[in-house]
């Protein structure tokens, strides 16, 4: 039962962070531009590069929103490459545990999202729907 109760209350804990996640994100994006602008996948120094841009253009966010805007934009609209991202983006882009990124590193290096699965650390129907944010060079 306590199990279930503490299950229960990060899921909802979740949920809120990625709400006020993405109310920032709307907030510091959209007094610019429209959000739904943001439709291709970057890499994390592209996205990096884009948001500083913009600050530099004017957009006006403090340091803690900037940092919220890439969490952001990592969780939805960062593509990887699988074969040399490091563990901590992998874990962030991807939404796996350490243990999950551990063992995605340890079976690198990866030619399609076929080998992934293989290694068995990711259910494939998360791969699945992450496929198109996954690169292998």
């Amino acid at each position: 039962m306590a199990a279930r109760l503490i299950a229960a209350i990060l899921v909802a804990a979740t949920g809120t962070a990625q709400q006020t996640d993405r109310a920032t994100f709307q907030k510091a994006c959209g007094s610019c531009h429209d959000v739904s602008m943001v439709s291709d996948l970057k890499s994390t120094p592209e996205w990096n590069e884009t948001v500083d841009s913009m600050i530099e253009r004017g957009a006006k966010v403090t340091p803690a929103e900037r940092a919220v805007v890439m969490r952001w934009l990592k969780k939805n609209y960062t593509r990887i490459n699988i074969n040399l991202a490091p563990a901590d983006e992998i874990a962030e882009v991807l939404d796996i545990s350490p243990e999950a990124v551990q063992a995605v590193i340890a079976h690198r290096p990866y030619r399609s999202i076929d080998d992934v699965k293989k290694a068995d650390a990711v259910p494939a129907g998360k791969l699945d729907s992450l496929k198109d944010r996954i690169a292998f060079r």
